[in-house]
């Protein structure tokens, strides 16, 4: 996703979004976060109904919009040891996670 697709997502989440503004200063924050260390690390950081929550003020959905993973990915603690489950959306829902 390039920056101008970026804010293009965020423009018109501004124009159509009506709530407390602190919510969609988050998701815009979110897509920030996700764009620079993929939503993975982004789903670690929130839980699933805050994501889905982000997503439809956004009008995205994170998987289809980010990248998995990005080189700043293993600059999350949690990121780095979820590499050892077998399982990453147990893990990510708070499950306990088989190791490898």
């Amino acid at each position: 996703m390039t920056s101008t697709e970026l804010h293009k997502i965020v423009d018109a989440a501004i124009q159509k979004y009506q709530g407390q503004g602190t919510t969609l200063e988050s998701a815009i924050g979110a897509l920030y976060v996700g764009h620079a260390y993929g939503w993975r690390v982004m789903f670690l950081m929130h839980n699933r109904t805050t994501v889905r929550s982000y997503e439809r003020i956004l009008g995205i959905k994170f998987q289809e919009a980010l990248p998995k993973e990005t080189t700043l990915s293993k600059r999350s603690p949690a990121f780095r040891a979820l590499k050892h489950v077998t399982n990453f959306w147990k893990a990510a829902k708070g499950e306990t996670p088989g190791i490898k």
